[in-house]
């Protein structure tokens, strides 16, 4: 299958991005396990309303699918393999993280480290486990900023190499 552009997660970041996407004329494939986290930080917000949006503006949608891996040489992804599609490759010209942070599963932590699950990206954590939290609950917490790292153009990095055709959007960046 081949697209202009895959986007990784769909939830509100994702799919504004294929919106606009779509506005171009381009195509757009949007993969995501499961229901955007916005609506627990918003209650106004409609997922099941902006993927319709979405699919009549004529993206097409892979709800209940993860993305697993990517094929990436010489600093250039060229597909990515889903838990449902298996080994058939999804390549596209541009591709999109918008998986989220913590909440969504796009960062996973254990006691230890914080990563970046699909591709494995580079991350603006630091420190231990004990300086990623504070002690009042309420406060604002440091692993709440945690991200992947990217150049000013949206590139993430793999041990330090810009994947140049792959863009981080929305909480997965940490900011």
């Amino acid at each position: 299958m081949k697209f202009d552009n895959i986007i990784i997660g769909g939830g509100h970041s994702g799919l504004q991005k294929g919106m606009e996407l779509l506005s171009k004329g381009e195509t757009v494939l949007a993969v995501a396990k499961g229901e955007s986290s916005r609506r627990f930080r918003d209650d106004s917000y409609d997922h099941l309303q902006e993927r319709k949006r979405f699919t009549d503006a004529g993206g097409v949608f892979f709800m209940g699918d993860t993305v697993l891996r990517g094929k990436i040489e010489d600093g250039i992804l060229k597909a990515v393999f889903t838990a449902n599609h298996g080994t058939t490759p999804m390549e596209a010209k541009r591709f999109w993280l918008a998986t989220g942070s913590f909440f969504s599963k796009g960062l996973e932590s254990s006691a230890d480290k914080v990563w970046e699950p699909v591709f494995g990206l580079d991350l603006n954590c630091e420190g231990d486990h004990t300086s990623w939290v504070v002690p009042d609950f309420y406060a604002d917490q440091p692993f709440m900023h945690f991200g992947v790292v990217t150049d000013c153009e949206g590139h993430p990095r793999i041990n330090g190499e810009i994947v140049s055709n792959l863009y981080a959007i929305g909480s997965i960046t940490g900011r």
